[in-house]
This record gives C-alpha cells, sequence and structure tokens, in this order.
C-alpha cells in the first residue's frame, strides 16, 4: 500500500485473510487496500470484519465511520465515531471529523464541542481551527471565530490558507466597525 500498488496489496491481503481469517489487523489492512481501491462497499465488510476479531482497537470504528460518512450514511457515520472514542477518547481524528460531521449537518454547537476537544489534544491543528471558526460564524459569534483565525494564523500554514485566513479576519473586522 506504502507504494500505490493497490491491487497487487488488495490480493496479498485477501490471501493472508483467507489463511488468518480471525485476524482483526489483517481485515484493517485488507479494507484499507479496498478503500483506496474504490470499492468502499467490500472496505467496510473488511471493517466490519475486524471489529468483530478485535473490537477494543478504536482506528477500525474511526476508519469505517469515514467510510460511513464518505457513503451519506450519517447515522452510521456518528455512531462509529462515537463507538471510537469511547475506546479512544484521545484519538484526535475522530473528534476531527465527529465535528465535520456535525458541521454538514448544521449542528453547529455539536461541531464546536468536537473541534474544540479535536484542539486541547492536539492545539496546533490549523483545520481544526479554521473549521471551529466556522461553526461560531455560523452559531453567531463573531469574536470566537475571530479569536480562532487569529489563533490559526500563529500556525504553520501553506501560502493559499493562509491568505484565506486573512481574508476571512478581514471582514469579519470590517463588519465589526
Amino acid at each position: 500500500l506504502r507504494y500505490g500498488r493497490v491491487v497487487e496489496a488488495a490480493a496479498a491481503l485477501e490471501k493472508a485473510c483467507a489463511l488468518e481469517p480471525e485476524t482483526g489487523r489483517l481485515q484493517a489492512l485488507w479494507a484499507q487496500a479496498l478503500e483506496q481501491g474504490g470499492k468502499i462497499e467490500a472496505a467496510t465488510a473488511a471493517y466490519k470484519r475486524a471489529i468483530a476479531h478485535e473490537p477494543e482497537v478504536s482506528e477500525y470504528y474511526h476508519n469505517l465511520g469515514f467510510l460511513y460518512a464518505e457513503m451519506g450514511e450519517e447515522a452510521e457515520a456518528e455512531a462509529m465515531f462515537r463507538k471510537a472514542l469511547m475506546r479512544n477518547p484521545h484519538q484526535v481524528e475522530a473528534h476531527f471529523n465527529l465535528g465535520g460531521l456535525y458541521l454538514d449537518q448544521r449542528r453547529y454547537q455539536r461541531a464546536a464541542d468536537a473541534y474544540a476537544a479535536a484542539l486541547e489534544l492536539q492545539p496546533n491543528y490549523a483545520d481544526a481551527w479554521i473549521n471551529l471558526a466556522s461553526a461560531q460564524l455560523h452559531l453567531g459569534r463573531n469574536a470566537e471565530a475571530l479569536a480562532a483565525y487569529r489563533r490559526c494564523l500563529q500556525l504553520d500554514l501553506s501560502t493559499g490558507i493562509r491568505a484565506r485566513v486573512e481574508q476571512q479576519i478581514a471582514g469579519l473586522e470590517a463588519s465589526t466597525d
């Protein structure tokens, strides 16, 4: 998988899973190969098998939640992200992706809470600061959004992202004048 040879990796992992069907890690690796190959439904089934064999591994739930979100199955995605966080409350990406799901659903307070949790764990997560600012804007909390954007500017950002954040700040500052 590391070298982009998805088809070969998927075939090898399928054979390995046939030899050791009870190994959750192999099922999860096969799921990754299937996902990278665009076989989302098969990847979903492989993650479910991984979970059945190793239900304590939070990453399997997170990855399955991500696939559900890609398929538009929001309730299932939310359930999987929450199960991931029950197993590992320090999983930053699960908080972040749960926030994204809530943002898409216009559940802005929940999105803000999820992004805040991600930032508590990883304070230099630029995308989480940007998305937190977006949620705050939707909640009508312009001062909090402005603070989040300003905090984001303290991070190492690409030129394009920096320009967009500066543009958002300028717009917010102009609206408060």
